[in-house]
């Protein structure tokens, strides 16, 4: 005998498909983005800001840990979870 899959467990307790939820879940997600247009702003603007403030300081210091290549992994990351 197969067990359930994770989406047929969560159909048979909510009666709701998870694609659907999902969608609702994110449709209601990016309202909530747009209505805010300093989160646009600050998710759009801060990568690039921080890129150029590291790249000036590596042209200056001339270390590897201040290249683009180095830190564009990061500043992703970080901008993504901020």
């Amino acid at each position: 005998m197969q067990e359930p899959t994770l989406e047929e467990v969560f159909l048979q307790l909510t009666g709701k498909e998870v694609k659907n939820e999902v969608i609702s879940l994110s449709g209601r997600n990016m309202k909530e983005v747009y209505r805010d247009p300093v989160s646009v702003l600050l998710g759009l603007a801060m990568p690039v800001a921080l890129l150029i403030l590291f790249s000036s300081i590596h042209k200056k210091v001339q270390l590897d840990m201040f290249s683009p290549q180095m830190l564009t992994p990061g500043i992703i990351i970080f901008c993504f979870a901020f």
